[in-house]
Parts: structure tokens; C-alpha cells; sequence
């Protein structure tokens, strides 16, 4: 496999610093004020994240410098000095997450200032070296036993799957976009008003807009203001919704432990300073409470109305969301906007003809035919930090190719169920031929080409290799499924919803056309996720990270709401 040059950059961390030092973590935690020591750690998350193109981290850690006492100091500069500095990366966003998870497990209740002290503020500088050597040794394993191209690609999938929500910004656009709209769902249909109703009665809110209203725009206030990036935010006691919805966002310290995949901030990505101040502990992990973790608020409130919801908990809510929301009311509308020229048919509509074994989506142009398999799905998170190439693959396997295992009894299936991609070959096969005979009429004297794609909604699926391991099941099983010699095959490709949502009125305008997307993206020696190639694309259009026309028109409602906040 030929991937794009892996750009690696090395940590200082306590032990190139100190090789025989014995400084050990909690000690250092319990002599660090634990409010301020969050509060800077959440700042320098922030920073790292509003650097510009031009800057790297090097400007954030020099000045730092100041605040050090000097025997620390002394020993940075003559280790920065002993090595190229270009190979370092000195602020690290896995190393700052379990600084912050170690700090909740060893919280303290002292009001100081880290800055007021330098002895202070180099302990809490120790602190974070330590966390750089924990996030170190978590890969140096799995390096060590490199000796074959795809030995390092396998590495390259375990090590980035584990941390791919820290080190790759989220975009609060497109989750904004699915709350809304998930929101917006819910009121134009009487079978699930009452869901919103109580809700909105539980989290104390007279209308559904102050949700999204009020995450959108303290996210936009840290990005966005005239004294810099910052993590931390004030409620004013009129503030009449805030404060409760605040809370459900809120960590509980106590009895706080800290885990791999930061559980606890990931659920509960906010900290309390003190009465009505507060601060966003990951930018990331609270991007997640504007749809994905809002699910899970949902579902609680649900399920304890469960005599008029029907909803037991989370799962029984996120299969209902993703098929009727996301798949048959999100996914359906961007793709009629996007493609309008093309013709289109629904699986809704392709179910009334076929029966079964339909498409989740059809679309052509000319002899160009698209089928889309949607899957909406998440990678579990003990999979994710798992390590293990195999059980990865297993379990892209399971949810992509052949399903084999009943997740509620852990047992196997009597009968393999088809996924993603033998869905799509099983199609192709089956399901195609009556399509264009009775539904799309149409006649190629040429034959057709046929693109088969999945469509997904979890972003690790983005990550380079991805897309390698389910075209590699594609092209094992293809052979088995009797495909007409009128079509041309083309090879499977992974599209993300997020970046087809977000570059939607590149194709709408037809400055994208996604045919020539697909064929550049076959032609590509470095197989790269075909998201990136999109964007790559865009940028050439003069995208530079614009909002999306439906995005903005939302943004517009919500500053109507206030007009003295801006967002």
C-alpha cells in the first residue's frame, strides 16, 4: 500500500529532560492549585488550536519561559539547543487531555494562580512533561516492532484511530447543521413533538433554538474575540436557560478517574471554577455535546418518560436517529441539493419497486450510475484504544462486509448478513438490472460505469487506511457475485457526509462534479481518504474554509435570538 509521507514530530518530555529524575505525577498534581493548573492546560488547547498556518507551537512554549523558575529553564534551553527544534512538537493534545484527566483524579481545592509562582508553574510544566512521556510509551511498543511498509501502516491506522478526535479539529459547523435540523425534525412532525416537548421542560428551555443558540455561540466567543482565544466563559445570573443547561455539562470531580479514552471529559467536557465561571476543558469534546453527546442527554430524558416516549435508552434513540433523521431526512436533502442535476431516487422510493435489497441511494448521470450504502455508525471506543490491527479489522469487517456476530447476545449469527460492501455488489448484481428496466428506464449502447460508495458519518473513518482495508474486502469479494459484463466496475470509495455537507454549494454550483472527483481519485498513487482529496479540490475553487450557505442561514436566526452576544 502506498500511503502519503507520515509526518511524525518528537515530544520533549520528562525523561529526555531528566533521565534519572523521579518526580512522579500525582505528587507534583497535589502541590498544583487544580482550577488554575485546568484552566491553563484548556488555554493552551485553545491556542494550539487558533494558530495560524504560519505559526507553530514554538511561539506559544518560549514565552512561557517567564513564568518558569530558572534551574528549569536552564535545563529546556540546553536540551532545545542539544537537538534540531524544527523535529519537536511542544505543545502535544494528547499529552494536555491526560494532564487534565490526572488533574480531575488528583483535584484539590486551592484558589491560587499557577502564574503567580514560578515554582508552581514549573511543577505544573513537570506535570505536563510526564503526561508527554505517558503519551510517548503508549506508541513506543507498537514503533519498535516496525520492519515492513505495511507493519507501519497498520501502526500508523492503531495509534491514529486512538487519538483522531484530539489531534484532528472537529468542525462545530456540521454538527451544529445535524442538531438543528435533528431539532427542527422533531417539531415539524407530530409523532415526535411531544419528545421535544420534555425535553425542553426537563433542561428548563421555552424554545428549542436557545440549545443550539447558546453552545453555538460560547464556542464562537473562545474562537472568536478581541482579546485572543480563550477556554473560559461567564454566565450572568439573567441568563435564564444557561445555567441549567450549563450543568448537564458540567464534570463532577469527586470520585473522579481518570481512563485512556477520557471518558469522563468527553461526557462532561466542561469545569466549574467557581459560580457562574466556567471553563471548556476540550473544544473538541464539547463540539461532541452539540449532536453526539446530545444524543445521550436525549435518550435519559426520554427513556425517564418512557410511558409516553417509548425510548428504553441510547441505542434504542441513535437507531431511530439514524435512519429516520440522519439517513432518510439529512442524507436525503443533501443529496437532492447537491446533485440536482443528476437523476435521483431515494431507497424509499427504490423500496416500493424492489421490495428488499435496495440502495440506500441511486443517482445517475448520462452512463454513470452512483450507489451509496449509508452507514451511520461508530467505531466502539474499546475497539479504538484497543491497539490491535486484527480486532480493528474485525470490526470493520463486521460492520462493513459481513456481519456474523448478534451484538446484544455476543453470539454468532446463524446466517452472515450482508453490509456496505457486499450490500453494494449484492445490488449490482441483483438489483441494478430491474432499476434501469422498470424504474430508471435507460439504454447505453456504451454499457454503464458504475461507482459503488459508502457514505459515513463517523469521522475516524476518515483516517488514512481506512478505505484500503474495505476496498481490499470489495475486490476479495466481487469475484463471488456474477456482475454483467455492460458495467464497468469502478473500485469502492469511502465519502464522509461531513465534507459533502460542508463543500455542498461547490457541488451545487458545479465547481465540484463528482465523477471527475472519483476518477482523479482512482488515479491517485498515494490512495489518500477521499475526503481530503474533495477539500484539496475545493481549495482550488478558492474554498479557504467558508460557511456553507445553509450554515450561515441558521447563524443568522440564532443572532436574532440576542443581538447583544455576538456569536
Amino acid at each position: 500500500m502506498l500511503m502519503e509521507p507520515i509526518i511524525t514530530k518528537k515530544l520533549i518530555t520528562y525523561k529526555s529532560l531528566y533521565p534519572k529524575g523521579n518526580e512522579n505525577l500525582e505528587s507534583l498534581l497535589s502541590e498544583i492549585p487544580s482550577a488554575s493548573a485546568i484552566e491553563y492546560a484548556a488555554y493552551l488547547l485553545v491556542r494550539k488550536k487558533t494558530l495560524k498556518i504560519d505559526e507553530d507551537d514554538h511561539s506559544l512554549f518560549y514565552p512561557m519561559f517567564h513564568l518558569m523558575d530558572k534551574s528549569l529553564v536552564l535545563d529546556l534551553c540546553s536540551y532545545i539547543s542539544s537537538c534540531n527544534s524544527s523535529e519537536y512538537e511542544y505543545i502535544d493534545k494528547v499529552a494536555l487531555h491526560i494532564l487534565i484527566d490526572n488533574i480531575l483524579e488528583n483535584h484539590n481545592d486551592s484558589q491560587e494562580k499557577i502564574t503567580n509562582s514560578k515554582i508552581i508553574f514549573s511543577k505544573f510544566i513537570k506535570a505536563y512533561l510526564i503526561c508527554c512521556d505517558r503519551h510517548v510509551s503508549l506508541t513506543e511498543n507498537s514503533l519498535s516492532r516496525i520492519s515492513t511498509e505495511e507493519e507501519l501502516f497498520q501502526v500508523y491506522l492503531c495509534e491514529s484511530l486512538k487519538y483522531n478526535d484530539i489531534i484532528f479539529e472537529k468542525d462545530y459547523r456540521f454538527e451544529m447543521l445535524k442538531l438543528c435540523y435533528f431539532l427542527l425534525f422533531l417539531e415539524g412532525n407530530s409523532q415526535y413533538l411531544n419528545w421535544l416537548s420534555i425535553f425542553l421542560k426537563e433542561r428548563k428551555l421555552t424554545r428549542w433554538d436557545y440549545y443550539p443558540y447558546f453552545l453555538v455561540s460560547h464556542y464562537c466567543s473562545a474562537m472568536v474575540n478581541e482579546s485572543g482565544a480563550t477556554c473560559s466563559f461567564e454566565l450572568q445570573n439573567d441568563t435564564y436557560y444557561a445555567f441549567h443547561l450549563i450543568n448537564t455539562m458540567v464534570v463532577d470531580y469527586k470520585d473522579y478517574k481518570s481512563s485512556e479514552d477520557f471518558v469522563g471529559i468527553r461526557y462532561k467536557p466542561i469545569y466549574s471554577k467557581k459560580k457562574m465561571e466556567y471553563v471548556i476543558m476540550s473544544l473538541n469534546f464539547f463540539i461532541d455535546k452539540f449532536f453526539q453527546s446530545f444524543l445521550f442527554d436525549f435518550a435519559k430524558v426520554l427513556s425517564e418518560h418512557y410511558e409516553i416516549t417509548k425510548i428504553k435508552g441510547y441505542s434504542q434513540l441513535k437507531k431511530f436517529v439514524g435512519e429516520e433523521f440522519i439517513e432518510k431526512h439529512f442524507f436525503y436533502n443533501i443529496m437532492e441539493r447537491s446533485f440536482s442535476t443528476y437523476k435521483l431516487f431515494s431507497g424509499e422510493k427504490l423500496k416500493s419497486l424492489l421490495k428488499d435489497g435496495e440502495p440506500d441511494y441511486y443517482m445517475r448521470k448520462g452512463n454513470k450510475i452512483f450507489l451509496f450504502e449509508f452507514k451511520d455508525i461508530l467505531i466502539d471506543s474499546k475497539t479504538k484504544h484497543s491497539g490491535d490491527y486484527t480486532r480493528i479489522e474485525q470490526e470493520l469487517y463486521e460492520q462493513f462486509v459481513l456481519s456474523t456476530i448478534d451484538k446484544s447476545s455476543g453470539k454468532l449469527k446463524k446466517h452472515r448478513q450482508r453490509k456496505g460492501v457486499t450490500q453494494l455488489l449484492y445490488t449490482i448484481e441483483n438489483k441494478l438490472p430491474k432499476i434501469l428496466a422498470e424504474l430508471d428506464k435507460t439504454d447505453s449502447i456504451n454499457g454503464y460505469i458504475i461507482y459503488p460508495i459508502i457514505v459515513y458519518t463517523d469521522r475516524n473513518l476518515s483516517i488514512e487506511g481506512i478505505n484500503y482495508i474495505l476496498s481490499k474486502a470489495f475486490n476479495k469479494y466481487k469475484s463471488s457475485f456474477n456482475i454483467s459484463d455492460e458495467y464497468q466496475l469502478r473500485p469502492l470509495t469511502m465519502i464522509s457526509l461531513e465534507e459533502i455537507t460542508l463543500l455542498e454549494d461547490y457541488f451545487i454550483q458545479r465547481q465540484l462534479i463528482l465523477e471527475d472527483l472519483l476518477e482523479s481519485y482512482f488515479k491517485q498513487d498515494n490512495k489518500v481518504p477521499f475526503c481530503k482529496l474533495m477539500v484539496r479540490a475545493a481549495v482550488t475553487k478558492g474554498y479557504n474554509g467558508k460557511m456553507p450557505s445553509r450554515f450561515q442561514n441558521l447563524l443568522d436566526k440564532m443572532k436574532e435570538l440576542d443581538r447583544n452576544i455576538k456569536i
